[in-house]
């Protein structure tokens, strides 16, 4: 790739190389001959019986023939001849593999047979369709191969920009070890499993930029446990595939799936699969409070929470799942939708144990009384944690959502509730509060960053790791301007095609009397709507103190909401529709503010209008909420810049 000297070949028959149709193409023109050997390995057993039990599969050009070994042995001359002829493929006795028992004596004719074909002899175990089997030793050894082949395959972004090393890591963590640990029992490979993914862990907190000195214990195991929750719980949806519950499901799933393929084409193999997989898997629940009584129109987060408030679930249980799946006969196409039913009911299962993961996520930094820096943190993620966050990753890579490395990092930092300084520093405050009266000059907490003497309260960055995000020094407090109007314009662009031939101007006045100006006027047929933006932060700590931001979801919002509207109602005209637009930091939107916008697709009757504009609603929250982490992110980036350059200069 990187060579200027290698000359590039080019294709002269079949696909191109990367189509992905070519494997969907081999698969078709092999399937006759596939077909074929699989009746020659039938014909060897006069027994029906036996008959069933035996055959040919193939995944890709790796053909399997399942039978006795003594009779299997005599077809491949055969195969040999039937491939080269209809598919020129050339059979590789040196690359075969014959599986049998241990007990078998190594002295007999197929012994001989195979050593003339030079072919290899496992009496441990083997490999099938890409799945292991064997004894337990044997499986084990052949996972811990393969997961130590594709940790080291994580070195290879250090080469990629933060963003696009996290894109791939997100999206294209290897598809075979998720494969593998929905494919075997629980109890194979976890340690494998389970160190693939504290590698995983330990390379996204490189692309955060936490050098190895500052990943303690504790860092680690929180953005360990945070980063495979799914967006709307503040994770990144880096999924873990060692954590017990997510394993459970999968596993599951993937026995709904093969199932289907038996019952319907291999009947005679599901009994024996079923006889396999007589243990139940266990899940996290949740008990639903006694006092939970489920609202007709409840949306599916607030029922799976059963009563409880998001990321105070006080009411853990054990939920089981039946290790054999009750998957019947196909009858004209009946079968499939009993399966996508089974695999709903499964993805609540994880619904609910990714809620009580974050819980616990949310104890841990709410509850550590000598690290008061966790609780505005706390505030931050449980922002986060609503429908629409973390949907904008998902946009990702294009090329309006490109950010530079060290803008990136500071956004999966506040994503992942991550100091944005480490160590966090003892000696740093920023005197940007409110002016105190009776100062004592002469202490050290008067005097400013640059040196002066100040009245003004400091902002210790120990107790407020997320200042930059609400800070209002000169110089600084331009940012929050900045985000506050790229969200209003983001805002105004969106709304204005909810209504019909509505226009929008920009900075309207209240009223003719008044100098208060809003951010937004729409204008829709004879109807004015004012909307006024603001963007709160819930990690601020008056905040945290006064409002409980941290325990209580969407707090900083609604008391956002009381502000405007007592600034604003008392003096708007009543033929006016005043509209609060309040988001947190986080993307949590104002209960107000979600109630206005549900209500341009809620009461639409029509089918197509109805999802159209529920569409366009979802853009507009997912628009707001790329620009958040990217204005947060500059807002973070850039007070750590400053800090480097007043240390250095001191």
């Amino acid at each position: 790739v990187h060579s200027s000297t290698a000359e590039v070949g080019e294709c002269q028959t079949g696909v191109k190389q990367g189509d992905p149709l070519a494997s969907l193409y081999f698969a078709v023109g092999l399937h006759d001959t596939l077909v074929k050997i699989h009746k020659k390995v039938k014909q060897q057993y006069p027994d029906a019986t036996d008959a069933d039990l035996v055959g040919a599969f193939a995944f890709a050009d790796d053909v399997f023939l399942l039978g006795d070994l003594a009779n299997t042995i005599k077809l491949l001359p055969e195969i040999r001849d039937l491939l080269a002829k209809e598919t020129g493929l050339e059979l590789v006795s040196s690359k075969c593999v014959a599986i049998t028992s241990r007990a078998r004596s190594d002295d007999d004719e197929v012994f001989n047979v195979l050593q003339q074909n030079e072919v290899a002899v496992q009496r441990d175990g083997g490999v099938i369709m890409g799945v292991p089997f064997g004894t337990d030793d044997f499986i084990d050894n052949h996972v811990g191969k393969l997961v130590d082949n594709y940790i080291g395959d994580l070195q290879a972004l250090q080469y990629f920009d933060k963003q696009a090393a996290f894109t791939q890591l997100r999206m294209c963590i290897n598809t075979r070890p998720p494969f593998l640990a929905r494919c075997l029992p629980l109890e194979r490979a976890d340690r494998h499993f389970k160190l693939f993914d504290e590698k995983v862990t330990q390379q996204i907190l490189t692309i955060a930029g936490v050098s190895t000195a500052q990943r303690s214990d504790e860092l680690v195991t929180h953005v360990h446990n945070l980063r495979g929750l799914p967006g709307f719980l503040s994770g990144t949806e880096v999924h873990h595939i060692g954590r017990k519950d997510v394993r459970a499901v999968a596993v599951a799933k993937a026995r709904v799936s093969t199932l289907r393929f038996f019952v319907d084409d291999l009947p005679s193999f599901a009994n024996a699969v079923k006889a396999l997989w007589q243990s139940n898997l266990e899940t996290s629940g949740i008990e639903p409070k006694s006092s939970y009584i489920p609202d007709d129109d409840e949306d599916k987060l607030t029922e799976r929470l059963r009563g409880h408030v998001l990321g105070n679930i006080t009411s853990f249980s054990t939920s089981t799942i039946e290790g054999i799946p009750n998957v019947q006969p196909a009858v004209n196409g009946g079968g499939f939708n009993d399966d996508a039913i089974m695999k709903l009911g499964l993805a609540d299962h994880l619904y609910d144990a990714n809620l009580v993961l974050h819980t616990k996520i949310m104890q841990n930094l709410r509850n550590n009384s000598n690290k008061q820096h966790q609780k505005p943190i706390a505030a931050q993620v449980l922002s986060q944690s609503c429908p629409n966050s973390g949907q904008m990753f998902r946009k990702w890579p294009t090329y309006g959502n490109r950010m530079k490395d060290g803008l990136f990092a500071h956004g999966l930092r506040c994503q992942l509730g991550i100091p944005f300084m480490l160590p966090i520093p003892d000696d740093i405050s920023c005197h940007c509060g409110n002016v105190l009266q009776n100062v004592d000059l002469s202490s050290p907490d008067a005097i400013d960053e640059d040196g002066q003497v100040t009245n003004l309260q400091p902002h210790r960055l120990k107790e407020e790791p997320l200042h930059p995000l609400y800070c209002r020094r000169k110089g600084r407090a331009g940012l929050r301007q900045i985000r506050h109007d790229l969200i209003a314009k983001i805002v105004q662009r969106h709304v204005v095609r909810l209504y019909h031939n509505a226009t929008a101007t920009s900075e309207p006045m209240i009223n003719q009397s008044s100098e208060k100006r809003g951010d937004i006027r729409i204008t829709a047929g004879g109807k004015q709507i004012i909307l006024d933006v603001m963007v709160t932060c819930p990690a601020a700590p008056s905040m945290v103190s006064k409002h409980n931001s941290h325990l209580i979801p969407g707090a900083a919002a609604v008391h956002g909401v009381k502000k405007k509207h007592d600034k604003y109602l008392s003096e708007l005209p009543a033929s006016i529709e005043f509209v609060p637009f309040v988001i947190e930091t986080g993307g949590r939107l104002a209960t107000t503010t979600c109630k206005w916008l549900d209500s341009f697709w809620k009461d639409v009757t029509e089918e197509r209008t109805r999802k159209l504009r529920q569409a366009a609603v979802r853009s507009l929250c997912v628009d707001v909420q790329r620009q958040l982490f990217m204005s947060n992110a500059n807002m973070l980036y850039k007070f750590a810049h400053h800090l480097v350059e007043m240390r250095t200069e001191h």
